[in-house]
């Protein structure tokens, strides 16, 4: 679609702003930046995928969507809707599909880890945790590999221009996107 999105945000003084883009211009921007994420952290495409958010849709039976479905086989995915659900039926998913990836909010992957931690049974082992929209502690990077086993890769964005940062392959600082 070429029209324009319209997005809204709280913005940085706490007063609403609504944002306005050229989707033919800014969604190509944003899958070639989500490739570049996925190249440089080594992820595969054919594994599972787990999102967790408060527009995802409950889904149990998709596959990995655009860009990474335009370039090859794809794995499974699995999305919850974070207001629809109590967090046991959420780390339930988790426990069921059993992701290699999941991406979620940050008080949302400390809030899986607990109930992982009150199971008292093993949590899957999860490779990557795909951040955004909060800030990542150095303590939930710890909680998240004692847990999960996991590193937790962030990506900083904003509601005006999309992904502004994405955090190094090495370390855990960012390279802005120039």
């Amino acid at each position: 679609d070429a029209g324009i999105v319209t997005g809204a945000t709280s913005g940085s003084t706490g007063q609403p702003v609504r944002v306005e883009k050229l989707n033919s211009l800014y969604s190509p921007l944003q899958h070639a930046i989500s490739m570049l994420d996925h190249e440089r952290h080594r992820r595969d495409a054919r594994k599972t995928l787990g999102g967790y958010g408060p527009r995802t849709k409950d889904t149990d039976t998709a596959r990995w969507g655009a860009p990474q479905s335009w370039f090859g086989p794809v794995g499974k995915s699995f999305g919850r809707n974070v207001t629809q659900h109590t967090i046991p039926e959420l780390y339930a998913a988790l426990e069921q599909h059993r992701p290699a990836y999941v991406s979620a909010a940050p008080p949302m992957v400390q809030a899986l880890a607990q109930a992982a931690l009150d199971s008292g049974r093993p949590a899957p082992q999860i490779e990557q945790i795909l951040t955004y929209s909060a800030r990542v502690t150095p303590e939930l990077r710890a909680l998240a590999r004692k847990v999960f086993g996991a590193r937790v890769v962030d990506r900083y964005s904003c509601e005006e221009c999309g992904q502004v940062a994405l955090q190094c392959t090495k370390h855990d600082h960012y390279h802005v996107l120039g």
